[in-house]
């Protein structure tokens, strides 16, 4: 399901200006989400999937041999 920033920084706990932060990194792992953001006419839109999945697995993300063992994402779930 796709959110607002605003709206997943209230069911999160997280600060928007965090929100924004790790927005800019999930869309640099374009190989792993494509198309988790959407951007319309200044709507930010986020899969909130794909948000969630990215914040657990970011430190991994990050680390080029822990990269390896990070499961596949799909969209499906």
């Amino acid at each position: 399901m796709y959110k607002k920033i605003k709206l997943l920084s209230t069911q999160t706990g997280v600060s928007q200006r965090t929100l924004w932060r790790r927005v800019a990194e999930l869309e640099a792992e374009h190989e792993r989400y494509p198309k988790a953001v959407i951007r319309d006419e200044g709507i930010v839109l986020v899969n909130e999937d794909a948000l969630m999945d990215f914040l657990y697995y970011r430190t991994w993300l990050k680390d080029r041999n822990l990269r390896k063992e990070v499961p596949k994402w799909c969209a499906t779930r």
